[in-house]
């Protein structure tokens, strides 16, 4: 059976989005309770799913490796090569920043006692004055600056479970410290989230009104728009009929905020080349605030993000600084197909012909060219017309 799902590995890019989430629950829960005993069988299905989780332009066979992974990492140190080779994987530390946290914490667990005691006596001597240190010592010291860091996105919007205050990466960064819900109930959570769909909708989210209690709101917020809607794009209107089920203003308005503070902070850190990972994020969490606000009449306010403003101020600037907001602006106005915020309102249109007029630019370039055109494509709207 599984060598026969082997082969259909390279057809999960044409699957439903409800198909996928149920192959890579098979496939993952295959995984982590050891019901595959060929070690061939185990090695390709392990090098597939290593493969696709570095494939971010596939969304498919990245969402299945992801669901997958996500639902054997619990058992990860069985697995000490694909730690190592994981721990080495760049791009899976800029896209998938909480796998990464649970490899550094299995090849901790793999180490040997020794090698465990030093590690954790390097995070305590940190805070010493000083003293010298052994040899043996000073080698851990260099093994563990190795190890991935905490994504910024991340450590600026206070997630991944804070003990302490977060660094304060610009203004818009929020101060509150966020109460945490126990394992359990995470765990519950993100077993909830991973197997909603249209059908099952209402149950689940009585599951997570169940769950959650009203301190907890915060840290539901941050997990729904770091840990799932920046990098699962195909499952954004899924969400979104989420947040509208659980019919909870105060988390729409957190999840609101935590969305445009995360975009804000990818445009304060990117100056000069934005790198890949975060073309990809600030497209999702774009094409995300339009699906939250305009898709749903609700305005995007001047004070949170004035997307004229951040069009003139990059054009200034021009090159991928230029690209980067424009792709951020285009995904959150293709929300804008219908409704009050229509190809025809008044601010829609400001910001269109504030496009357009980048796009008569001579020295605009192909990709800003095709963002904009892409845009009228799905507005219906003609350039010649604008």
């Amino acid at each position: 059976m599984m060598k026969r799902l082997i082969k259909d590995f390279h057809l999960f890019s044409s699957y439903s989005d409800q198909n996928i989430f149920k192959m890579a629950n098979f496939v993952g829960g295959f995984l982590k309770y050891g019901f595959i005993s060929d070690k061939n069988t185990l090695k390709t299905i392990i090098t597939y799913i290593l493969y696709d989780l570095k494939n971010t332009q596939n969304a498919n066979a990245f969402n299945f490796s992801y669901m997958a992974f996500d639902r054997f990492k619990t058992k990860l140190k069985n697995f000490s090569k694909l730690c190592v080779r994981l721990e080495k994987t760049d791009k899976v530390d800029d896209f998938l920043p909480d796998i990464i946290e649970d490899v550094v914490h299995d090849l901790v667990e793999l180490a040997p006692p020794t090698r465990r005691r030093a590690i954790d006596e390097q995070t305590i001597s940190e805070t010493d004055n000083g003293e010298e240190e052994s040899e043996s010592r000073s080698q851990d010291a260099i093994i563990c600056q190795q190890m991935p860091k905490p994504d910024p996105v991340i450590a600026a919007v206070a997630d991944a479970l804070p003990k302490s205050e977060p660094p304060a990466i610009a203004a818009t960064v929020v101060d509150d410290e966020i109460i945490v819900p126990s394992k359990t109930v995470q765990d519950e959570i993100r077993y909830v989230i991973n197997s909603l769909c249209k059908t099952n909708l209402e149950t689940k989210c009585s599951d997570i009104k169940r769950l959650i209690a009203k301190e907890h709101l915060p840290w539901l917020s941050k997990y729904i728009v770091l840990k799932r809607v920046r990098q699962e794009f195909n499952f954004h209107v899924l969400y979104s009929s989420m947040l509208n089920c659980l019919n909870s203003k105060t988390l729409n308005s957190m999840v609101l905020s935590d969305t445009i503070n995360t975009i804000k902070v990818l445009l304060g850190r990117n100056v000069g080349i934005p790198s890949m990972a975060d073309k990809l994020l600030i497209k999702n969490l774009g094409h995300w605030l339009g699906m939250i606000t305009l898709a749903q009449n609700k305005p995007i306010s001047k004070d949170d993000i004035a997307l004229e403003h951040l069009l003139n101020e990059a054009c200034e600037k021009g090159g991928d600084e230029l690209l980067f907001v424009v792709q951020l602006v285009t995904n959150i106005l293709e929300s804008c197909s219908g409704g009050n915020f229509g190809p025809n309102s008044p601010w829609t249109t400001s910001i269109i012909n504030c496009l357009f007029e980048l796009y008569k630019k001579p020295n605009a370039t192909l990709q800003v060219q095709v963002e904009i055109e892409k845009l009228c494509k799905a507005l219906k709207i003609k350039l010649e017309v604008i």
